[in-house]
């Protein structure tokens, strides 16, 4: 499923700005938290959210919704429909991706907030995947899986501010920041 928008709906405006993130690091720094920092698939030590992402690292932060409370305050309004319910931030500079091609192992929706993000999904090469059977997430996905059931997406598209993705758990997918 994808919603595809020009721009976020005034509900969702002020949910996180570009200009929040000073605020946001300070909070993160206040708590302690360190948000994973990638390069095209590779993990690098965090040396700050701002520096880090000026030099082209993507920072990623679990569990937003405890960090940030408009975050918090639309997933709690959530889980009055779906049980399990919680936020991941993608911080990814221009023309890069995060981390490479691989599964998740739960249904995932992707609101894009801020700039814009192409993102390529496959099939679902393992039904409903447990979390040791995701793949991409400890190495390439292996060449025959791309060779037989992924050698072509059922959906190529990119994400602008207020567009929706819908990722059933265990679809392969991947994405990159627009240039």
């Amino acid at each position: 499923m994808l919603v595809k928008r020009e721009s976020l709906p005034a509900s969702l405006e002020g949910l996180l700005e570009p200009f929040d993130l000073p605020a946001l690091s300070e909070r993160m720094h206040a708590w302690r938290v360190e948000p994973q920092i990638m390069r095209d698939g590779e993990r690098c030590d965090y040396r700050g959210l701002m520096r880090d992402f000026i030099d082209g690292g993507s920072a990623i932060i679990n569990r937003i919704d405890q960090l940030w409370p408009p975050v918090g305050r639309l997933c709690a309004a959530l889980r009055a429909n779906f049980l399990h319910v919680f936020a991941v931030m993608y911080l990814t500079p221009r023309d890069s991706r995060a981390v490479p091609a691989h599964t998740d192992d739960q249904d995932v929706f992707i609101l894009q907030l801020s700039g814009r993000k192409h993102w390529t999904v496959y099939g679902s090469p393992i039904e409903l995947p447990y979390t040791s059977e995701m793949l991409g997430k400890h190495g390439p996905i292996p060449q025959e899986l791309w060779d037989t059931a992924l050698k072509e997406p059922v959906l190529s598209a990119e994400l602008a501010p207020g567009s929706v993705l819908y990722l059933p758990r265990g679809a392969v997918h991947e994405a990159r920041a627009g240039a």
